[in-house]
């Protein structure tokens, strides 16, 4: 019998030690292995989801590029090469004419210099209905030269006819003339 008994603690120990080499050698390195491959997945199904989510939004993002670069072309058409500001000057000039706007007066300031782009601020005076001044400004808005009113105020007369004095201070854009060194 206790031969029986030895031969069942044998039996017993090796499989034992069979549980415990399949544990140590087989399982865990394969329950390791399957939540390596479980992350790695789990981060690749995130990226697909992300990449999908940026490939729907290509549309709307080409559309607006081509926006930006049709307003690019126009911002570079409006930003001469030289000052020519005589020309401008008429333009404007025209322009407040063509509204029927009284007391007039266009009066460039100091010149801003940069490597390249260069500005000069002017001072615009007129008076005129409120129709009228706004009428002016969104003809300037529409010259051929990078405008910008970096100040605006309008007074009201006296004698509160309707006729509105309008005092603007802007910046006429263009680039330099002198050759990129960078």
């Amino acid at each position: 019998m206790r031969f029986l008994q030895r031969q069942q603690m044998i039996i017993i120990v090796l499989t034992a030690a069979l549980m415990s080499g399949f544990a140590m050698f087989l399982y865990y390195p394969l329950s390791r292995q399957t939540r390596a491959v479980k992350q790695a997945d789990a981060a690749q199904t995130s990226s697909a989801a992300k990449a999908d989510a940026r490939r729907k939004q290509l549309p709307l993002l080409r559309k607006q590029t081509g926006k930006l670069e049709r307003r690019l072309q126009n911002f570079d058409q409006k930003l001469p090469t030289g000052r020519e500001f005589a020309g401008l000057w008429q333009q404007i000039a025209d322009v407040m004419n063509e509204h029927k706007l009284k007391d007039q007066l266009v009066q460039p300031g100091s010149e801003i210099q940069s490597p390249h782009l260069n500005c000069i601020p002017i001072s615009i005076r007129c008076s005129g209905t409120d129709e009228q001044i706004f009428e002016f400004l969104k003809s300037i808005e529409k010259l051929e030269r990078l405008i910008r009113i970096e100040k605006f105020s309008l007074e009201n007369d006296r004698d509160f006819t309707g006729w509105l004095k309008m005092n603007a201070e802007a910046y006429v854009y263009y680039r330099s003339s002198e050759p990129d060194k960078t």
